[in-house]
């Protein structure tokens, strides 16, 4: 199979807390990412919106026990926001409340402790808010509903780790990128894959992928369906690899994090399988949230609250 262009200058967005930092590595090839970000532009990026609703299966004492909020000391009156399910937040005509959407199964961006919902994204719309001086009422949902419900009304604003695809731009509007997600291939040290070029055009290499998510669809559209094999549970699928059974896996950094400190013998490929640009959506023609929410991000940005946020949740 002839595969695409697929060089990424990702040292500019890389900061000193993402993987590669931890392992040394150095930056990638500076030959531009233009084809495989326009074909791929018409798909999801975690969950394909017109599947049927499945729902994403995570380890709930995993998310508790290894998903902890680092303390910081840069910005103390930034802190972990604890928002329940149903907060009570009446909103008044001075402080309006917008009706947030999200779906708390993907960690580390949304996630449960308990009963209470945290995350990266949960911290970032609670900072977003309040330097808009608004309140907000936060609402777990399916992952399919999320969009549908900003089209009809029921939601103001959503913010669930998602990208702003082709497809999606044309219900909703989105906002500027508050972060961005990089998809990484993990495989063994002495297996004779040196970056994702090396994935295309082998009949011999199984491949782990995450049901649904990007890595799924990349992995399928690029490399072949016969190739890739679809996990519902990451750990099953990190010991899948483990045992010999996967030549590689495709998942997001943090994952690969995990992944890499439990075996031995494994690597992570130095150059990204892909980037993603996370946004948050918001009904079609409402400028003046949009502008609000851009305004707060551009702000959050510049004052580096992003950056503690990313260092809390992701390191």
């Amino acid at each position: 199979m002839k595969r695409p262009v697929l060089r990424t200058a990702v040292a500019a967005l890389l900061s000193a807390s993402m993987l590669f930092a931890a392992f040394a590595m150095c930056s990638c090839s500076d030959n531009g990412n233009k084809s495989r970000k326009e074909r791929r532009s018409a798909h999801s990026r975690d969950r394909d919106d017109d599947d049927e609703e499945t729902e994403e299966t995570e380890d709930t004492e995993e998310s508790e026990s290894e998903i902890v909020p680092t303390e910081t000391s840069e910005d103390p009156e930034i802190v972990p926001t604890e928002t329940s399910e149903d907060p009570e937040i009446p909103g008044s005509e001075d402080r309006p409340c917008l009706k947030v959407a999200t779906n708390a199964y993907f960690p580390p961006f949304e996630y449960y402790d308990g009963d209470v919902m945290k995350g990266f994204d949960i911290d970032v719309i609670d900072e977003i808010c309040d330097e808009m001086n608004v309140d907000y009422e936060i609402e777990d949902t399916e992952f399919s509903g999320l969009l549908a419900g900003l089209t009809d009304g029921r939601y103001d604003v959503v913010i669930a780790g998602m990208v702003a695809t082709q497809e999606r731009l044309q219900a909703v509007d989105a906002s500027m990128p508050y972060y961005s997600n990089i998809l990484l291939v993990v495989t063994w040290e002495d297996l004779d894959i040196m970056t994702p070029d090396d994935l295309y055009g082998r009949d011999d290499l199984t491949i782990g992928v995450l049901e649904g998510t990007t890595g799924d669809l990349y992995a399928s559209e690029d490399l072949g369906e016969e190739h890739v094999m679809r996990f519902t549970d990451k750990d099953a699928m990190f010991r899948a690899l483990d045992e010999g059974n996967l030549d590689c896996i495709i998942v997001y950094q943090q994952d690969a994090v995990k992944c890499l400190a439990r075996y031995e013998g494994l690597r992570p490929l130095e150059e990204p399988y892909a980037i993603e640009e996370y946004v948050i959506f918001v009904g079609k023609g409402n400028e003046e949230l949009l502008s609000k929410i851009n305004a707060a991000i551009q702000n959050m940005k510049e004052t580096r609250k992003i950056e503690i946020i990313e260092n809390r949740y992701i390191g």
